[in-house]
């Protein structure tokens, strides 16, 4: 494993008593991003600092994959008639956009 994700199993491990008690008292996960975000807010982070740096993250290949897709099928609705070449095209364009997707978390 290469960068953080090789601390992920000794952070998981670390954490495993708070989420426990976490699933336990049955506590929300909106509840702990909203108090990530005041943390942050109080720590000197702006929210758009943070959400900038957020969307540079991972997501941002999952954000544009995602509008690919939708940039695709958008050319794709006319050939809704003829389901079998519909299918294909937007099943491959599917495959392609998840294998980009895949490939980036090496």
């Amino acid at each position: 494993m290469n960068g953080l994700y090789a601390l992920k199993p000794w952070y998981a491990d670390r954490l495993s008593g708070v989420r426990a008690t976490l699933v336990r008292r049955e506590v929300s996960p909106d509840t702990l991003t909203a108090s990530g975000v005041a943390s942050a807010a109080g720590a000197g982070t702006g929210v758009a600092e943070w959400l900038a740096a957020s969307a540079t993250a991972r997501g941002s290949r999952t954000l544009t994959v995602g509008l690919g897709f939708a940039g695709f099928g958008l050319p794709m609705r006319r050939h809704r008639r003829q389901y079998g070449r519909y299918l294909v095209l937007l099943g491959g364009g599917f495959a392609a956009g998840l294998s980009l997707i895949a490939h980036g978390w090496h």
